[in-house]
C-alpha cells in the first residue's frame, strides 16, 4: 500500500521552512533523544523529548523527529548506534527508575493504516529537483525489518505490524534522574540481501513508571546513498555518503505532517467526537472559542464567532483520526440521530433568540 502524498497547499507551506521540531546530525556529531519530565522530575508529568543543538548550544524542547544516516555494516544489513537517549542537568526523568520503550503502530499523521515501520524510496520521480512533492511514506519493502538491539540476548524487530510491539528496558536512571544509553538500529533486507536504498521511519515511545508515556516520536534513518556512474555507493572513508536533498524533503514533510491539526478535533484528543461537538455547542454564538485553533477547517485563526463553520468542522470530519489533507482515509458519517439532535438544539436556540 502507498499513502497519498501531501496536499499541495501543505506542501507549499512546508517548503517555506524547517521547524525546530526535527533534527539531524551535523558533521560527525550525533544527536541524542533527550527525554525529560514535563513536571520537572516529579511524578505525575509526561515524558517529553528534545535535543541539544550543538550549533546554538541550546536545548530544544518538544522535538518529534530525529534523523541519522545508516552505515553499511554487512551485506545483509545496515545500521547505526544513534540516536542515543540522554537526560541530564535541568532536563531529566524520575530518579532510580527503569526507562523502557515500545514501538507503536501509528496511523495519523503518516497513513490511514497503522504500522510500526514506514518507508520512502527517496526518488525524485519526475527528475525536476524537487523531492518534497515526491515524499510518499508507505509500507516497508517485502521481507525487510528494523531491529532494535541492546545486546545479543536483548533485542526486538518490527516489520510493519498493525499493532503495538513491546520493547524492553533501555536503562535505569541514576539518582538524579539522568541517563545515557545507546542501542543499535539495524535495517535488514529480504532473504539475506542488502536493504533497499531509501528512508526507514520508526515510530518510538518511551515509558517510565510514575510518568505518562511520551507521545510517539519518530526516528528517521537515511539509507539513500549517493552512487557513481556505475551505480556503486560512494564512500567518505569507511562511511557511505547519504543524499541530503531527499533527507531535507523527508524532514520537511514529516514536520508539516506532525504540525497539521486534525480538522474538527477541537479538544486535541486525536479523534473528532462528542468532546469536540460539546466545545461548539457550549460556545455557540459567542466570541469565545476554547478549542485548538489549528483544528479549524481552514487551519485558523478563529474568525470571531462560534457558528456554522465550527460546527461543520466537527460534522464533516466526525469519527476521523487522520489528517485528510494528505492521507487517504475513510471518514465515518455522523449518525442520523446525531444530526437530528444537533438540528433540534440549533432550532431551539434560534427560537429563544427570535
Amino acid at each position: 500500500m502507498r499513502f497519498r502524498p501531501m496536499h499541495p497547499l501543505v506542501l507549499s507551506l512546508a517548503a517555506c521552512c524547517l521547524t525546530a521540531g526535527a533534527h539531524a546530525q551535523s558533521g560527525n556529531q550525533h544527536v541524542d533523544v533527550n527525554p525529560y519530565d514535563s513536571n520537572g522530575a516529579d511524578p505525575g508529568g509526561q515524558i517529553l523529548t528534545g535535543f541539544y543543538d550543538f550549533d546554538t548550544e541550546t536545548f530544544v524542547q518538544d522535538a518529534s523527529v530525529f534523523i541519522e544516516p545508516l552505515e553499511i555494516l554487512q551485506s545483509s544489513f545496515h545500521g547505526v548506534s544513534a540516536p542515543g537517549f540522554f537526560a541530564s542537568g535541568d532536563f531529566t526523568l524520575l530518579p532510580s527508575t527503569d526507562m523502557s520503550f515500545d514501538i507503536p503502530a501509528v496511523a495519523d499523521p503518516i497513513g490511514d493504516t497503522p504500522s510500526t515501520l514506514f518507508y520512502w524510496d527517496g526518488v525524485d520521480d519526475d527528475e525536476d529537483g524537487d523531492f518534497l512533492e515526491d515524499v510518499e511514506f508507505g509500507e516497508a519493502p517485502a521481507g525487510h525489518s528494523l531491529e532494535v538491539r541492546l545486546s545479543r540476548f536483548v533485542n526486538m524487530s518490527v516489520a510493519g505490524e498493525s499493532t503495538d510491539q513491546p520493547g524492553f528496558v533501555l536503562d535505569r536512571t541514576n539518582g538524579s534522574g539522568g541517563v545515557h544509553k545507546h542501542v543499535s538500529f539495524l535495517v535488514r533486507g529480504d532473504a539475506g540481501n542488502a536493504p533497499d536504498d531509501g528512508f526507514y521511519l520508526l515510530p518510538f515511545r518511551l515509558h517510565q513508571d510514575g510518568l505518562e508515556s511520551s507521545d510517539p516520536f519518530y526516528l528517521l534513518f537515511n539509507g539513500k546513498y549517493e552512487r557513481d556512474e556505475s551505480d556503486n555507493i560512494i564512500f567518505n572513508g569507511i562511511l557511505p555518503v547519504v543524499e541530503d536533498d531527499p533527507q531535507a524533503a523527508a524532514q520537511t514533510w514529516l514536520e508539516a505532517a506532525l504540525a497539521a491539526g486534525l480538522p474538527g478535533d477541537y479538544d486535541a484528543s486525536g479523534q473528532v467526537e462528542q468532546g469536540d461537538l460539546d466545545i461548539v455547542l457550549q460556545n455557540w454564538g459567542t466570541g469565545t472559542f476554547t478549542g485548538d485553533e489549528a483544528a479549524l477547517v481552514d487551519g485558523g485563526p478563529f474568525d470571531g464567532t462560534v457558528d456554522q463553520n465550527e460546527l461543520d468542522g466537527v460534522l464533516q470530519n466526525w469519527g476521523s483520526t487522520s489528517a485528510p489533507d494528505f492521507v487517504a482515509s475513510a471518514v465515518p458519517e455522523p449518525t442520523t440521530g446525531l444530526l437530528l439532535g444537533v438540528g433540534a438544539w440549533l432550532a431551539s436556540r434560534r427560537g429563544r433568540t427570535a
